[in-house]
């Protein structure tokens, strides 16, 4: 499918109204969205200049429940948090995630609790991205279905530094082609 497709589908769906949340996040701005257990959600956008970050959108906290059953975001987007109540996010561009991205009431391993009615759908225009941040140095979870439309799931800089642990989906992947996670070395048996 398109993205256009997908929005499509979410206006049949829902008597053609428009999506609750839509982020601008084009023209070199940056775009974060915090899931946070208690079934709320915190987005901002910033942008640079001259060095210092100018806040488009100050962090702002809405309940998913308000939401509709979108986030559509125009442009990149970075993600991480505990999902507690039922999403998808549809971005134009690439969607990173930059922590941990499970639900509330998974355990810290990201094992789906057993009956859950939390869902995550995180849909790409382009690619979705596991970031190489401080929090991903130590093994990286995710709930939810991951659709790239574009090319791949990867992981930044994935053949680079010291061994990150690993890389756990509960969940589904779908991707035009296989990106790479990581490396493997037949002498030290990791990477």
């Amino acid at each position: 499918p398109t993205i256009q497709d997908l929005i499509n589908n979410y206006y049949a769906s829902n008597n053609n109204q428009n999506p609750q949340l839509i982020i601008d996040a084009r023209f070199s701005k940056d775009a974060e969205v915090v899931f946070n257990s208690n079934g709320t959600i915190t987005y901002s956008v910033w942008h640079y200049s001259g060095g210092n970050k100018i806040w488009d959108i100050s962090p702002t906290t809405v309940s998913i429940s308000t939401l509709n059953g979108l986030i559509y975001v125009k442009g990149d987007v970075r993600t991480k948090g505990r999902v507690n109540g039922q999403l998808s996010m549809i971005a134009t561009k690439e969607i990173y995630i930059t922590d941990d991205l499970l639900y509330a009431d998974s355990n810290t391993n990201g094992t789906l609790a057993s009956g859950t009615t939390n869902s995550l759908g995180l849909i790409s225009s382009d690619d979705v991205i596991v970031s190489n941040t401080t929090a991903n140095q130590t093994n990286c979870r995710i709930n939810g279905a991951l659709l790239a439309l574009g090319t791949s799931f990867s992981v930044e800089n994935y053949s680079s530094g010291s061994p990150r642990g690993t890389l756990t989906i509960w969940g589904s992947l779908s991707q035009h082609t296989r990106g790479p996670v990581g490396t493997f070395s037949s002498s030290t048996g990791n990477k």
